[in-house]
């Protein structure tokens, strides 16, 4: 339906708009910035998809 759809979309978005930028999106950390989160340690030095040979 619609209403799921709707949901499906906006929850992506908002795992992109927030996740760790090492995997390609919050690009230049705006949307911790606009949440006021600090990251802490430790964070991800890459993406798990390059420690996988």
């Amino acid at each position: 339906s619609g209403a799921q759809f709707y949901r499906v979309v906006v929850s992506l978005m908002l795992e992109g708009f927030l996740c760790d930028p090492v995997y390609g999106g919050n690009r230049g950390e705006v949307g911790w910035k606009l949440v006021g989160h600090v990251p802490q340690l430790p964070r991800p030095l890459k993406p798990y998809s390059s420690w996988r040979s």
